[in-house]
Formats: C-alpha cells, sequence, structure tokens
C-alpha cells in the first residue's frame, strides 16, 4: 500500500510538471501547442526547419504548416523520403521561407512557392518539371538547380528580379513570361535544345548578356527578349525563321543576328538596337512596322525576296548598301538620300537597260545601281558554257578538265592562256575563263588521289615513277600557310591495285589547312619533272557530294572540315574560306557536346621532387600531346618515360629547360583522342625506384577547356575547337567499326 502511494505520488508530480511547462508554452508563445509543430508527414521544429518526408503530407486540400498560426514560421524546407511531385500552393505566401532542399522531386506544380518573398535558394538536382506561376515574385531568390529541367510554365519565374544565373541545357519548352522581370538575371546556360518558347519568356531581363543561342525555334515571339543587353542571337540555317513584334525591341547591346532562314520580322522586332549591324535578310518576305527603326549601327540589307514592308520598318538607320528583286518598287521606308549603292538581283546580260533606269535614279539621287549576278563563261575546247555568280562572291573553281596526251595547267583570263584566274578574287564584271594545257607530264606521273581517314589528316598521291627515278629522288610539297615537306621516293609506301603498282607520297596536313593548296613538285636527278596540286577539301567535297556513295565515309569526312574550320577561326588562318563552307548544318553541331565521363587529370603518383604541372596539344595532322613536369631539387635528374600501350613499352623522347621536362606523345589519330594515355616513368637517381606513372587522355584537356566558363572571344574559339575535335573522335571512331 505505501509503495503504490508512493508511485501515485510521483505521477501527480509529473503531471504538475507537465502542466507547467504546458502553461509555459502558453505564455510563451501564445497558444496551447507544442514547442516543435506536427502533422502526417511532416514536422515543423522551434527554428523553422520543416520537414516533409512523406506524400500523406500533401492529402487533402489544407496543409498544416500553413495554418494561420504557423505559417510565419517556416523558414527552412526540407523535402526527403520518396516525394517526387509538389502540388499546387503548397508553400505559397511562406513569408518567411528563405531556403528550400529537395532530393527527389521531380515536378512542381502551378503556385507551388508564388510571393515566398525571402527565398533565396532551391536545392533540387532531379526537377524536371516547373508548372506555371510556381516561383512568382521570390524577389529574393538567387540561385536554383535547372541543369535537368526540360519544361517550364507560364510566368515559372516571374519577378524573380534576383536571379543571377540558369542552366537551361536541357529544356525544350518555356512558357510565356516564365523568366519576365528577372532584372538581375545575367547568364543563360544555352537554349539550343528549346523548340517551342513563349511570348515576352525573358521581357525586362535587363542584365541578360552573351550570346543566345534559339536555333532550334522556329518562332521567336512577342518581346521575347526585349529590354535586354545581349549582343548575338544564332536563330536556325535548318528551317524558317519568324521572329515576331517587338521581339529583341531595345536590346541595346545587340549587335549580330547568325542565321540564314529568317521569313518573317514583326513590328518592332529589333527597333532601338543600336549596335545592330549584321543580319541576314536575303529570305525574308514581310518586315513589319518600324522592324529596325533606329538600328543606328546598321548599314547594310539584302532584301532580294522582300514582298511587304511597313511603315517606317528603317526610320533612323545608317543605310548604305541595299539588295532587292528587279521588280521592287520604290519605298520611302528607306532614306533616301544616304543610300549610296544599290544592288538588284538579275544579270546586266539580261536587262541591260535597268541600270539607267530614270524612276529608280530619282528616287535616290546619291545612289550608284550595281547589278548583283555576273555572266561567268568557260571556254573549253570550242565550246563556251555558262554560269552566274552574286557580285562580292566568289566563282568556285570547277572539276579540272582532262585530255588525253596534254596536262590542264589552268583557267586563264586572256585566250592566249597568260594570265592565270585567281578563284580566291571576287567577281565584280562579265568573266570568261579559258582553259589552259600543256604537254603532259604530271598526268604520266600523278595518277589518283586520297585522303587519309580515321587516322592523320592529308593527301596521298598515287604515282607511276619514271624508270630513271631513284631512291635519293623526291617530290616537294608545297603548303599554303605551312611550307615544305620532302619525301624522298625511298620513304614513299608501295602497293597495288587492279593490277598496278603505285608508288604513293602521303602530305600531312594540320587540321586548319585543309582548304590550302598542296603543290606537289616531282625532283629527279635535280630537276623539276612533274608538278600538280591538290588540297584535302577538294577531295573532301567529292564524298560530300555523294552521300549514298560513301555512307561510311562522309560522316566522318563531314566531322573533320568542321574540326578544320574551327582550327581555321581559332588560329584566324582564311577565314574567308572556311573548311565546312556549305555543307548542311556545318557538319556535325557542336552544340550539347556532352561526355560520357568526367577526363581526370590527376591520375598519377609521383614522387616529392617531381611535379606533373600542364599539358598541352598541338594539332598538327595528327595530334601531338606534350606533358610538362618540374624538377624541385638542385641537381640534374635522368629519366625514362616509357609510354604503355597495347602490352608494349616505346621509350619517349623528353626535352630539359631549366627545371622543366616535356615529353611528346606523336602520331595520336583521330579515333585515339579519348584513349588514356599511361606513361611509366623511372628516375636513375632514384635508388628505390618506385612505381611511378602518370595517365593523360587529349580528351582531358577538351573536357578542361569546354567546361570552364570563360567568356572572351579567343578562349570561345578555343571551346569551338575542342568541341569540334570531340565531334571529329566520335566519328573516326563509328568509321573505325566498318
Amino acid at each position: 500500500m505505501a509503495q503504490g502511494l508512493k508511485l501515485t505520488r510521483k505521477l501527480v508530480l509529473v503531471l504538475l510538471i507537465s502542466l507547467v511547462v504546458a502553461f509555459a508554452g502558453i505564455l510563451m508563445f501564445g497558444r496551447t501547442v507544442k514547442a516543435d509543430e506536427s502533422g502526417d508527414g511532416w514536422t515543423l521544429t522551434d527554428e523553422g526547419v520543416l520537414t516533409i518526408t512523406d506524400n500523406v503530407a500533401f492529402s487533402g486540400d489544407e496543409f498544416g504548416w500553413k495554418a494561420e498560426d504557423v505559417v510565419d514560421k517556416v523558414k527552412t524546407v526540407i523535402i526527403s523520403g520518396e516525394v517526387y511531385e509538389l502540388p499546387g500552393d503548397a508553400f505559397s505566401n511562406c513569408t518567411e521561407l528563405t531556403t528550400v532542399k529537395m532530393t527527389k522531386v521531380n515536378i512542381i506544380n502551378s503556385n507551388c512557392f508564388e510571393n515566398c518573398k525571402k527565398l533565396s535558394s532551391v536545392e533540387a538536382g532531379e526537377l524536371t518539371e516547373i508548372k506555371e506561376y510556381a516561383f512568382s515574385y521570390c524577389e529574393s531568390l538567387k540561385t536554383i538547380e535547372l541543369s535537368n529541367v526540360h519544361m517550364i510554365s507560364e510566368a515559372a519565374f516571374y519577378n524573380c528580379e534576383s536571379l543571377l544565373k540558369v542552366d537551361l541545357s536541357n529544356v525544350t519548352e518555356i512558357g510565356a513570361r516564365a523568366f519576365c522581370g528577372c532584372s538581375d538575371l545575367y547568364s543563360v546556360t544555352s537554349l539550343a535544345n528549346v523548340t517551342n518558347l513563349g511570348d515576352e519568356a525573358f521581357y525586362c531581363c535587363s542584365s541578360l548578356e552573351g550570346t543566345i543561342d534559339l536555333s532550334g525555334v522556329r518562332k521567336i515571339p512577342l518581346s521575347a527578349f526585349a529590354c535586354s543587353v545581349i549582343e548575338e542571337v544564332i536563330v536556325s540555317s535548318e528551317h524558317d525563321v519568324t521572329i515576331d513584334a517587338g521581339a529583341f525591341d531595345n536590346c541595346s547591346m545587340l549587335k549580330t543576328v547568325t542565321g540564314d532562314k529568317i521569313v518573317f520580322v514583326g513590328k518592332n522586332a529589333f527597333s532601338c538596337c543600336g549596335w545592330l549591324s549584321k543580319i541576314d535578310l536575303s529570305h525574308v518576305k514581310t518586315v513589319g512596322d518600324s522592324a529596325f527603326a533606329a538600328c543606328t549601327s546598321l548599314e547594310t540589307v539584302d532584301l532580294r525576296c522582300v514582298e511587304s514592308i511597313g511603315e517606317s520598318a528603317f526610320k533612323d538607320t545608317s543605310l548604305k548598301y541595299i539588295t532587292v528583286s528587279v521588280n521592287f518598287e520604290p519605298d520611302r521606308n528607306f532614306p533616301r538620300e544616304k543610300i549610296l549603292e544599290r544592288y538588284f538581283i538579275g544579270s546586266i546580260g539580261q536587262d541591260p537597260e535597268r541600270q539607267a533606269d530614270e524612276i529608280l535614279g530619282g528616287f535616290y539621287p546619291n545612289a550608284k545601281f550595281y547589278y548583283t549576278e555576273w555572266d561567268v563563261g568557260l571556254y573549253l575546247d570550242g565550246t563556251l558554257k555558262k554560269y552566274t555568280v552574286l557580285k562580292g562572291e566568289k566563282f568556285a573553281r570547277p572539276e579540272d578538265p582532262a585530255k588525253d596526251g596534254f596536262a590542264f595547267t589552268g583557267w586563264y583570263t586572256d585566250r592566249a592562256c597568260t594570265k592565270l584566274y585567281d578563284f580566291d578574287n571576287t567577281v565584280t564584271d562579265t568573266l570568261i575563263l579559258y582553259a589552259g594545257w600543256a604537254q603532259d607530264l604530271g598526268s604520266q606521273v600523278f595518277k589518283g588521289y586520297t585522303i587519309t581517314l580515321g587516322g592523320q589528316i592529308g593527301v596521298n598521291f598515287y604515282t607511276i615513277l619514271p624508270d630513271e627515278a631513284k631512291k635519293t629522288d623526291y617530290i616537294l610539297f608545297t603548303v599554303e600557310g605551312i611550307g615544305v615537306q620532302k619525301i624522298k621516293v625511298a620513304d614513299a609506301q608501295t602497293l597495288t591495285a587492279e593490277g598496278k603498282k603505285y608508288d604513293v607520297f602521303s602530305c600531312r596536313v594540320p587540321a586548319k589547312n585543309m582548304t590550302s593548296k598542296i603543290i606537289a613538285d616531282l625532283y629527279i636527278g635535280g630537276s623539276k619533272v612533274a608538278t600538280t596540286d591538290y588540297s584535302v577539301r577538294r577531295y573532301a567535297d567529292q564524298i560530300i557530294a555523294n552521300p549514298r556513295m560513301y555512307i561510311n565515309a562522309w560522316p566522318l569526312v563531314r566531322a573533320m572540315l568542321n574540326y578544320g574550320a574551327y582550327a581555321q577561326e581559332y588560329f584566324n588562318f582564311k577565314t574567308d574560306d572556311l573548311a565546312n563552307a556549305g555543307i548542311n548544318n556545318s557538319g556535325y553541331s557542336i552544340n550539347n557536346v556532352t561526355f560520357s565521363k568526367p577526363y581526370d587529370p590527376t591520375k598519377s603518383n609521383l614522387p616529392d621532387y617531381l611535379a606533373f604541372t600542364g599539358v598541352s596539344l598541338t594539332l598538327e595532322s595528327d595530334t601531338v600531346l606534350k606533358l610538362q613536369f618540374t624538377k624541385n631539387v638542385p641537381m640534374d635528374l635522368t629519366y625514362i618515360f616509357r609510354l604503355e600501350r597495347n602490352g608494349t613499352e616505346t621509350v619517349l623522347p623528353y626535352e630539359v629547360s631549366g627545371d622543366n621536362v616535356t615529353v611528346r606523345i606523336t602520331g595520336i589519330p583521330a579515333d585515339k583522342l579519348d584513349e588514356d594515355f599511361r606513361i611509366r616513368i623511372s628516375v636513375v637517381e632514384d635508388q628505390f625506384g618506385a612505381n611511378y606513372f602518370v595517365v593523360y587522355s587529349p580528351m582531358t584537356y577538351a573536357y578542361n577547356i569546354i567546361t570552364r566558363e570563360e567568356t572572351a572571344e579567343r578562349n570561345q574559339a578555343l571551346k569551338n575547337l575542342m568541341k569540334a575535335m570531340y565531334r571529329y573522335n566520335e566519328a573516326a571512331k563509328e568509321y573505325k567499326k566498318f
């Protein structure tokens, strides 16, 4: 009995303590709840951390944490467990909410975080879809993970004025006003996959800068990027593009629009783009009212296909040069006194009186009139074949003709064949070219050509040498922009094809020199006895023009020419004659390059006295990988660098300059650019003989260049080159399978 009494007193004491605590809770918080809130599938701590672990938390029409006396306590939201979708309005108006962390959420429904004015960061790596108004009026939101998102609906980030940077590289659809009013947004990582863009999607993103790739969008809608400071826009060269009213209105820093399939430009589409100087309008049929008004830097437009132009379309521009069709009516949109030259599509031979047209001459009193097409004739053995070429463009060199017993010497501007025509010149007048011939020496020696595929870049010259040729005789290859390569007869490869024996001389060509002319001169006994010329591009053109015949090689050649073009741009070499010119889609697109693995440059085991300090690539005919090491001991060391490959070892030469050591891996073909090269290193003075090594891949270099954030023009050119090299490697590996 006494024992039972003691227990009862203890229970009474516990109850009294509980009542005191509850009463304290009433005094402290003004409500009769415990310090920690909770409900089915959720808890809210006294510090404002709301944790949701189960979908049951979202059942019903009301959410426990949004009760009138609870909602203002929510500061951090953590969503874990198997929660994959957030319902609409789930956290809207949580005015104290600052941070959201979601581990598995894929979809955020409408108005989910609307008006959370203090929300600054959202972590959601698995997010794929964001519905309308999901984050609208989150005026403090700065960061959110969008790299896996593919759909962003209407006004999803409307007036998120503090948002700084978004990765939209996987987004395909962006709704109307999705980022409208995001005034601090300065960077958008790739819109290249977007195919559907809504009205005012980035309207009043007044800090948005750089290049915007809209190559997948057929219609750039109403005020899509108005009032931004973007500098370049890329539109499609694959399909017709419509640019709606005000799409780029007041984009004061916009300089260039790249893409040649624009067919419609709406009202005020580019008005007040004061820096705009380059845009291809050669396919445009309709230009709306004030479309280019106040584009004060715009001097040249090509409107050869235009059917209608709205009021003040080119008001307050600096137009000096216009191209229109011969049927184009005088248009009062143009600043008539400023036009200095007016071009017409049509040949002077077809319409000789048009040049003196009094009506047009009177309408543009200061203009000189030109026609944009010139007749070009090729005179060959008494036959004249006619072509036309646009003014200011080059006449593409035709295939060399052949005639038994004679060698073709080139095309000449005079009948006597003394003035050789330079096909690098632009055509400025009617032109007749004459075929030149000489007694055939070269064709008796040079019998055919191929280019190397899947390995080095270059041209293989198939020859049948004269009987008097000796091992010490040679061919000199003169490559435009490089210099001379000398190949002795003794070093030529000998092979038999179709019953004939050939000596094959190979001229290696760096990536940037695919359009360079290669002159091959055969010397016997010290005298030149035969000559010919060729180029990688000339042979590649035959493959590109016949994809069905060269079904396996065609993709590789296309990627190779694209690689060459980006090398030309990076090295600023013959950029007016790019290797991929005229190829549909410029070969393999360099957009959306994704690596199957992160190429890790840290695979090494080196002694403390030897550091791996750098790497570079030399882009010759094949790729040379140069690895740099630095020693930090005050003594000379003797190294042995062994390249381990296919079960064998090759000793690599190295160079020493002070404390710096350079090792080169040469002869890396295109299909091996993603291979890991392992170099085993021995140091003679190291008595312990440790197993030192370093592993590196050329693609590691490319990976580091492509993934780092750089905006300088030259660095961007290097990024493009590395992306093209990546595509070249892919194509070479595919070609190797055949």
